[in-house]
């Protein structure tokens, strides 16, 4: 028959390994998770970047529009000109 301390340390034993697995579960998901930060933080820039050249785009094409409106107009003058 195992005495207590027997007992104490074989409860001790058993708790140091499942305290291993947390600890390196732990270490897993800390990994995983930087991985993610690391991810949401390019997916950050590129989001910034396509806001910036959305921004330009639409600044490019209010331009056009108004170019267009322009020659629209002196195209129009010139027809009734004639």
């Amino acid at each position: 028959m195992a005495g207590p301390e027997d007992q104490t340390l074989e409860v001790l034993q058993e708790l140091r390994t499942g305290f291993d697995a947390v600890k390196a579960t732990l270490a897993e998901h800390t990994a995983r998770f930087d991985h993610l930060d690391e991810q949401i933080e390019a997916m950050a820039d590129y989001v910034t970047f396509a806001m910036g050249k959305g921004g330009e785009n639409r600044a490019d094409i209010e331009k056009i529009s108004e170019d267009l409106k322009a020659l629209t107009a002196r195209v129009k003058a010139l027809e009734e000109a004639k």
